[in-house]
Formats: structure tokens, C-alpha cells, sequence
């Protein structure tokens, strides 16, 4: 009976894993599909500016308002996606002051309308949706690798476990979904993860085998 429940154990988990790969694949894949048509429409706009001084600005000019509409809608979503890539400092032209932790999407975005924005500004946004695109897009393809392998599978499973408290937190608002990313993308918890994932995998192994009590005596045989 004990066998039936530590196999049952297993397959859930390994279930569980499946399940999540699936999902983070799914949610990159969306990730992926919005930034690029983030980027796809911004490039749009930006080439509907006209340049008076191609050395030191672009003036708004003919800008399409339904397009200005839409990536200003999206625009704290985008500035959300690309996280540590889109902030930074800010230098201003003359090097008249600096902005740290200036976050260049929302920030940059009114200029088109409102003030005047350099070239630079322009293409660094678009660096930046470019630079994001691709980070996805190769966790993508290396996530994609594993869909293959059970064991990731059980991995992920035990992941999903060993966080669930602190997504319980998150659920409840008593910590937010940031710091809840945090916490999982943390080193030490992938470390701990993955010591947990190994020690129960051979734990259910071997109760699967021979039992945990035949296991023993085979133990102590081997040193009597």
C-alpha cells in the first residue's frame, strides 16, 4: 500500500512539472508575441516622426494618433515585461543632469508628443524591446529542451512545491508578485529546489524498489 502511495506521489509530481513547463512556455510565448508587436507598432510611430536636425532631434510631426493611443495603453505593461532592461540612468543632452532608474519606455514615449526627443532616445527603446525579445526567446528555446526529459519534469514538480507557501503569500497580496519572483528566482532556492527534487526522487525510488526497510537491512548487510 505504502508503494501505491509513493507512486502515486511521483506521477503527480511529475504531472505538476509537465503542467508548469507548459505554462511558463505558454506565458513567454505571450511575452514574446506582445513585445513584438509593442516594438513593431513603436517603430511605426518613430518613423512617422520627421527630423528638422538629424544631428540633435526629432520633432513631433505627423504622428499617428491611433498608434501614439494604443503604445501609450501598453506602454506600463511594456515598461513591466522588459524589467531590468529598460531601466537605467538617464543623461540628459549637455549632460545638463542625470536620472537614475529612469525607465525609458513610459518616459520616453510623451516626448514624441509633448517635447522634443533625440534619435538616441528612440533607437535605445528600441535596443531595449529588441535586447528583451531575444532574452525571452532563448529561455524560450531552452525551456523548450526539457519537454523531453521526465526528469526536468519531476524538477519543475518539486519547484512548484517547495514555493507554493510563498505563492499562497502572493495570492493574498501579503507579498507582491515581484518579490514572489524573487524569491523563486532566487539562487538559493533553485539550490534548495533542486537538493529537495534529488533527495525525493531517489527517496521514492528507492521505497518503490525494495521498501525503505529492505533498503536498510541491505545497507547494514553491506557493512556487517
Amino acid at each position: 500500500m505504502d508503494r501505491l502511495w509513493i507512486g502515486l506521489a511521483l506521477v503527480s509530481i511529475f504531472i505538476i512539472g509537465f503542467i508548469r513547463i507548459r505554462s511558463v512556455l505558454s506565458k513567454l510565448s505571450a511575452r514574446i508575441d506582445f513585445l513584438a508587436e509593442y516594438r513593431e507598432n513603436y517603430v511605426k510611430l518613430a518613423n512617422s516622426v520627421s527630423r528638422s536636425d538629424f544631428s540633435m532631434f526629432a520633432r513631433p510631426s505627423n504622428i499617428d494618433p491611433q498608434l501614439y493611443h494604443w503604445l501609450t495603453l501598453n506602454a506600463a505593461r511594456a515598461q513591466r515585461e522588459v524589467g531590468i532592461f529598460g531601466v537605467g540612468e538617464f543623461v540628459a543632452p549637455f549632460q545638463i543632469y542625470k536620472v537614475r532608474n529612469y525607465q525609458f519606455i513610459v518616459n520616453t514615449l510623451p516626448k514624441f508628443r509633448d517635447d522634443r526627443i533625440m534619435p538616441q532616445e528612440i533607437t535605445m527603446v528600441d535596443d531595449i524591446l529588441v535586447r528583451c525579445i531575444g532574452y525571452f526567446e532563448e529561455a524560450e528555446t531552452s525551456l523548450k529542451k526539457t519537454i523531453a526529459n521526465p526528469l526536468k519534469w519531476f524538477q519543475y514538480g518539486i519547484r512548484f512545491l517547495v514555493s507554493f507557501p510563498a505563492r499562497i503569500l502572493s495570492w493574498f497580496g501579503i507579498i507582491s508578485e515581484g518579490m514572489f519572483d524573487s524569491i523563486t528566482a532566487n539562487g538559493l532556492f533553485k539550490f534548495v529546489s533542486g537538493v529537495v527534487a534529488l533527495i525525493g526522487f531517489v527517496s521514492a525510488i528507492v521505497g518503490l524498489i525494495t521498501g525503505w526497510d529492505n533498503f536498510i537491512e541491505i545497507v547494514k548487510g553491506w557493512w556487517s
